[in-house]
């Protein structure tokens, strides 16, 4: 998963996963966005200061993979 700076929540995402979540420290969903053909891209605009992590889920909402910002 590649994630810019917080600004905008848009980025390449691996075959099988079909939505990508930012989560803050509580594991609530601040941003989520769908993915299709290996893009996501939320149309809420940024920034999102309390995201500590991306993860990737599956159709069924399973995690995949979580990848948690460096420094939060």
């Amino acid at each position: 998963m590649v994630f810019p700076p917080l600004i905008q929540f848009a980025g390449f995402a691996a075959d099988g996963v079909a939505t990508v979540t930012g989560i803050d420290a509580s594991g609530n969903t601040v941003i989520s966005a769908p993915v299709s053909q290996n893009l996501f891209a939320s149309r809420v605009p940024g920034p999102f200061p309390s995201v500590v992590a991306v993860e990737a889920l599956d159709t069924h909402g399973n995690v995949l993979a979580t990848e948690r910002r460096p420094g939060r």
